[in-house]
């Protein structure tokens, strides 16, 4: 598929407008990343507290596999991904206070 031509936004590239504008993409896509791991990390924990309320139920039915383990391990990787992208939106904002305009 060609690229589309871009020669008209290359002027712009180098302004204090385009990179206030690059700037707030990044933020806001790091903003978005970080809702959609932490929602994720929920909907984890309501599958875990609802397996272990069945779990807690007498039944006649034996589980011949635990998904409790993958769901710890997925639940450990979320919770450092959202960790290190909160630190990076965090650097961001900071790095961006200390600038002048």
């Amino acid at each position: 598929m060609p690229r589309p031509d871009a020669s008209w936004f290359r002027p712009m590239i180098g302004t204090r407008a385009f990179a206030r504008s690059y700037f707030c993409t990044v933020v806001s896509d790091l903003e978005a990343l970080i809702d959609h791991v932490q929602a994720s990390i929920k909907l984890i924990e309501t599958v875990q507290a609802q397996q272990a309320a069945a779990d807690a139920e007498p039944a006649d039915v034996v589980v011949l596999d635990d998904v409790t383990p993958l769901y710890m391990q997925a639940s450990a990787a979320l919770d450092a991904c959202n960790a290190r992208l909160s630190a990076a939106l965090d650097y961001l904002i900071e790095s961006a206070s200390k600038t002048p305009d």
